[in-house]
């Protein structure tokens, strides 16, 4: 039993990732932050707690560097307890799970007793960046142009949320190309504590 961690900013490609490693592997749960976004909401959170984590600094008063930090972390404090606590139970039932999210932060990742591994995905481009929120908003029925409007808050995080994973343990990736993160992420979870789980998953979907 594993928990996989895959981290980053909007845009950055952690669900595509998440859900592609999840069929190649025969992993059968992918927990996404999102949905726990919508349960607090549904249970009269603070409002801090659901609303876009670019924009929790508004809770902080003034717009600055600080402020946007300690915004998005209080924010994604409130999943915190929901995240650890949905690992202990795949712990329990010995289930290897991927948790992907904006929310899934190196804080938390550090808090994980169990086996774990952890991928912070980012895109060092920033037109690269930016040309992927074009792209979710095609798919989009309602457009999200926070996305935009935020831009330099959410590259702000970004950098900031990369010293941190850096210093918990997760692998960094500039995941710019698909394929080579998928083929990273793959060849450190077979170099890892996941080596001969992939195995015993790969003979289970064959």
């Amino acid at each position: 039993m594993t928990v996989i961690v895959i981290n980053g900013m909007p845009g950055s490609g952690k669900t595509t990732i998440a859900f592609t490693l999840a069929s190649m592997l025969g992993i059968e749960q992918v927990v996404q932050t999102d949905v726990i976004k919508e349960i607090l909401k549904i249970n009269n959170y603070p409002e801090i707690s659901y609303c876009p984590s670019h924009k929790a600094w508004e809770f902080f008063g003034i717009r600055n560097a600080k402020n946007i930090i300690s915004g998005f972390e209080m924010h994604c404090r409130f999943f915190e307890n929901y995240l650890l606590n949905i690992s202990k139970i795949a712990e329990e039932k010995g289930k290897t799970i991927i948790i992907e999210g904006v929310q899934a932060i190196p804080n938390f990742f550090k808090k994980l007793k169990c086996k774990k591994i952890g991928f912070y995905l980012y895109l060092n481009d920033e037109k690269e960046h930016i040309r992927r929120f074009k792209l979710k908003n095609k798919k989009r029925v309602i457009k999200n142009n926070g996305w935009f409007e935020n831009f330099e808050i959410i590259r702000l995080l970004d950098s900031y949320m990369v010293s941190l994973a850096s210093e918990a343990g997760m692998q960094v990736i500039d995941n710019s190309n698909f394929f080579r993160t998928i083929n990273e992420i793959v060849k450190n979870l077979n170099n890892g504590i996941l080596k001969n789980e992939i195995r015993r998953l790969r003979l289970c979907i064959r």
